[in-house]
């Protein structure tokens, strides 16, 4: 989590606690609060102005406008619809494993801490973890590695919902979630041999995704690392569609 983004927290909590039109601290106050210079914490503040929250004031403390961050449409993200949009007619998903577990070391250490760190969790706090094939036109062509915090969602949750039928975002934002932003890393790399068993090829480069999906916890009131992903894409385009 980029330093901004927890400034940004730090300030919607005080949305949440200041009335509409209420003034909220200065920029001065939130750099002393987060312990940081003013580069990040005016970062945050532009950031919540184009999310329609507050209003920046030049030479005084910003004025709140709304509670509730902007949501975006789920689809925009969903991997069902990017998919049958622009790779194939027919996506079957296949569940490999889900299970509520530690982070593993070996291989996977690097990911599965990331993982952690970005849902706000200790490496001996458990996670949800839910391991989808994705096959297009009958060929495997992507696997999805998604990590969710526990706490987010209520007892019984992974075994509530068939996740070989059912968008996940549409489940997350079921559960009282408006969907904000995703973050996303790419990079090129040779596939390793399970990913060569599991994606049913003889070998060569991969796309690898690591995503971070933000949403609003609307009983929480306030903005969280609802699932962190990691994705291995074979023989894909990737387009990422900005938004303003």
């Amino acid at each position: 989590m980029t330093k901004w983004r927890n400034v940004q927290r730090l300030i919607l909590n005080e949305i949440q606690r200041v009335p509409i039109g209420g003034k909220l601290k200065t920029a001065s106050d939130i750099k002393k609060e987060a312990h940081c210079s003013l580069q990040p914490v005016r970062r945050a503040l532009e950031d919540l102005e184009r999310q329609g929250l507050i209003e920046r004031r030049k030479g005084g403390a910003a004025v709140v406008r709304s509670k509730l961050p902007r949501a975006v449409d789920a689809r925009e993200f969903s991997f069902t619809h990017s998919a049958r949009d622009r790779h194939g007619r027919d996506l079957k998903t296949e569940v490999l494993d889900i299970k509520r577990r530690l982070p593993h070391d070996g291989d996977e250490s690097r990911f599965e801490r990331q993982a952690a760190h970005s849902l706000g969790l200790q490496l001996n706090e458990p996670f949800y973890v839910l391991v989808r094939r994705r096959v297009l036109d009958g060929v495997p062509r992507v696997i999805h590695h998604s990590y969710l915090n526990p706490a987010h969602f209520p007892d019984g949750f992974l075994e509530r919902h068939n996740f070989t039928s059912s968008s996940l975002l549409s489940i997350i934002e079921d559960h009282g979630f408006n969907i904000l932003s995703r973050r996303t890393t790419l990079r090129a790399r040779m596939a390793t041999p399970g990913e060569r068993a599991q994606l049913a090829f003889e070998g060569g480069p991969v796309l690898e995704a690591e995503q971070e999906l933000e949403a609003f916890w609307i009983a929480k009131e306030e903005v969280v690392t609802v699932e962190y992903l990691r994705a291995c894409y074979v023989d894909w385009e990737y387009v990422i569609e900005h938004r303003m």
